[in-house]
């Protein structure tokens, strides 16, 4: 067993790491207004569009959600995708649709349905893992709204059963900045998963 002396708190691999990537990060300044309880529901209520980055996600949750927009875009930032290769993407890609494939009924026809007319997007981050939570709400009367925090996209993060920071920010300036940083991360994601990778997948 090495001595005390000998241990450092620091592995060798992860400093040599901390070197050859930037060391700036976005920061976003932000000023407390209040709290408020709310529901779901509410919160993501009266929009039109959604543009979602989402870490994990429950499919149940995705198709109720994505009910409530008349067009909605979902980059998901998988974890499973470090080394971003294109077997991984795939990988990935074929356990999403699995997902999607195992529910019946009228909400998944519906959902196939949508990706077919195009009102419904999904990616997966490709070149950079995405750990982001962050879901923008715009409406076709101008209102814009940023809900982020560590909310995946599910019931479990979203019905309160577990601890979640979830902010909210309305207007331009905010959705703006973030709707910025989607599209580029959607840049850099694999193409949009459609129904024929549905209905062709051999799972």
């Amino acid at each position: 067993m090495p001595e005390l002396d000998n241990i450092s708190i620091f592995d060798k691999d992860f400093v040599a790491d901390t070197r050859s990537v930037s060391q700036s990060i976005d920061v976003v300044k932000l000023d407390y207004i209040g709290a408020e309880k709310t529901s779901w529901q509410d919160l993501f209520s009266g929009y039109d569009e959604m543009h979602a980055i989402t870490f994990s996600s429950g499919i149940s949750f995705i198709y109720k959600l994505l009910e409530m927009f008349d067009d909605a875009e979902v980059i998901f930032g998988c974890e499973e995708v470090m080394s971003f290769t294109l077997q991984e993407i795939m990988a990935y890609q074929g356990k999403l649709i699995e997902k999607l494939r195992e529910k019946s009924g009228s909400a998944k026809e519906k959902l196939l349905d949508r990706i077919d007319r195009g009102s419904v997007r999904f990616y997966v981050a490709r070149n950079q893992l995405s750990h982001e939570k962050i879901y923008l709400l715009s409406a076709k009367d101008g209102r814009k709204r940023v809900i982020m925090g560590s909310a995946n996209m599910s019931y479990n993060a979203f019905s309160g059963k577990q601890r979640e920071n979830i902010s909210v920010i309305d207007g331009d300036a905010a959705y703006d900045w973030y709707y910025g940083c989607f599209k580029e991360l959607k840049e850099h994601s694999s193409d949009d998963i459609s129904h024929k990778a549905f209905v062709d997948a051999d799972l």
